[in-house]
């Protein structure tokens, strides 16, 4: 099974407000607070995009969510993939073994009696 998502929360600012902190809750254990204001802006040159910084590696984006990270599918998306795959994959049920057949005929099994 894979590992579960990496999330990246974006705030526009230094902390998270307690509504962003509830929301980011509820996407599971992998979620990081980023600051949106320092993440540059793609520049367009001779009709060309370039980014003028590093894009972290995640599975999911949520919040305030800057333009070079649009392109990262949402967290809501991940974790509704997850879970399909997480519940897709369970191990099937053990089956029952069919019940052994008696033994017939003198000296088997139901003519056993302790010595006594």
């Amino acid at each position: 099974m894979r590992k579960y998502p990496k999330i990246l929360f974006f705030v526009k600012g230094t902390t998270p407000s307690e509504a962003q902190i509830d929301e980011a809750e509820g996407y599971g254990p992998k979620v990081s607070f980023r600051n949106a204001l320092h993440v540059p802006e793609p520049k367009v040159k001779g009709g060309k995009t370039f980014n003028m910084g590093a894009i972290e590696q995640c599975d999911g984006v949520a919040g305030d969510v800057p333009e070079l990270y649009k392109t990262f599918p949402s967290a809501a998306e991940v974790l509704d993939a997850y879970e399909a795959e997480r519940k897709g994959k369970k191990k099937p049920a053990a089956k029952k073994k069919p019940a052994a057949k008696k033994a017939e005929g003198p000296g088997k099994s139901d003519d056993w009696k302790p010595n006594a």
